[in-house]
């Protein structure tokens, strides 16, 4: 059931982001994400030949991550600590395998289940492993300093963010901070899209996902070593999970973003999209621009409304300017 707070957001992460892809529900995830997308959602833009080849195409330009406004857009980090004792522990226990236990797979068995913590205090009380146990701190210094070197998290977050490609939307069409950053101070529009429509395209609903703001990047290593344990098991959804983290300084876009991989492209494209429901038009539009879109609206019969500021409040209001039908098919 649909909420009117976000803890139906922390099931759906559940669902759909647990690091064994085996224990995905995706049917589940994808019903719940259904039941709560907005009526309406609102795409900002700056009036230009594109933004207007946009609307009149009914398409979608959708651009990689590297290429947006916030540097930390589909960030992600590792802990390093852990993950070097995971690659440091499976070192050990390859080794343990090929050496000390070849002739005894129940006590292979019984090490590999054991933290990195309990198989070092396994080899110190051992005499046959203090050996190696000598070695574990000075592998550890070496692996960590690997890490470091070769900025593994710096790497990782550059290839995903060549790699995902996005369009973002708003439950909002009246904050007055993204009419200034993304509408060229309010002398652009606004297009309002509903996702609920049935003739569209199932696709482009099965890759809208909420973003969740945050004040801490999303932890990747538990799926990072689930990519080395089995690949196969892998869950491949991960990748998105780290573009619909962002910073809590972003919560008031109260975004929703279109994402998904492409790994064969190097720069953002159009994409065929639906027509919107309607065209808020910026405070400060010009006369040509404004004639431009109402133009275009008169052609493909969209609603048009004119963005007003309030005479005794910090506040946008819509107010008619094009209206097709006194009952909008919502």
């Amino acid at each position: 059931m649909k909420t009117n707070d976000l803890t139906w957001i922390d099931d759906y992460v559940k669902m759909m982001f647990p690091v064994n892809y085996k224990e995905i529900n995706l049917e589940g995830a994808i019903a719940l994400k259904h039941e709560n997308i907005p009526l309406s959602l609102y795409k900002y833009r700056s009036v230009s030949k594109y933004s207007l080849e946009n609307l009149e195409e009914s398409s979608l330009w959708i651009n990689s991550a590297d290429q947006m406004n916030d540097p930390y857009d589909s960030s992600l980090t590792i802990n390093h600590q852990s993950y070097t004792d995971y690659m440091i522990k499976r070192f050990i226990i390859t080794y343990l395998k090929d050496v000390e236990f070849q002739t005894d797979v129940s006590k292979y068995e019984e090490i590999e289940s054991k933290s990195f913590n309990e198989i070092y205090n396994y080899l110190s009380h051992d005499n046959n492993g203090k050996e190696l146990a000598e070695l574990i701190p000075i592998l550890q210094k070496r692996a960590q300093k690997f890490a470091r070197d070769s900025k593994l998290t710096e790497s990782m977050m550059e290839r995903y963010q060549k790699a995902i490609f996005i369009s973002c939307f708003s439950e909002r069409n009246d904050s007055m901070l993204m009419w200034s950053h993304y509408t060229n101070n309010h002398k652009g529009f606004c297009l309002e899209y509903n996702f609920k429509r049935h003739e569209i395209d199932p696709f482009l609903s099965e890759i809208l996902y909420p973003v969740l703001y945050s004040e801490e990047m999303l932890d990747t290593t538990k799926h990072l070593i689930q990519l080395y344990q089995n690949r196969e098991n892998h869950n491949v959804y991960s990748f998105i999970h780290s573009t619909i983290v962002k910073s809590i300084e972003w919560s008031y876009e109260k975004e929703w973003r279109l994402a998904t991989i492409f790994t064969d492209r190097n720069h953002g494209f159009n994409m065929p999209f639906f027509q919107p429901e309607a065209i808020y038009l910026g405070a400060k539009i010009s006369n040509d621009d404004k004639q431009k879109l109402l133009d275009i609206a008169t052609l493909k019969n969209i609603d048009v409304y004119q963005m007003k500021l309030k005479d005794d409040e910090f506040k946008l209001i819509p107010q008619p300017e094009f209206i097709v039908s006194e009952e909008r098919d919502k």
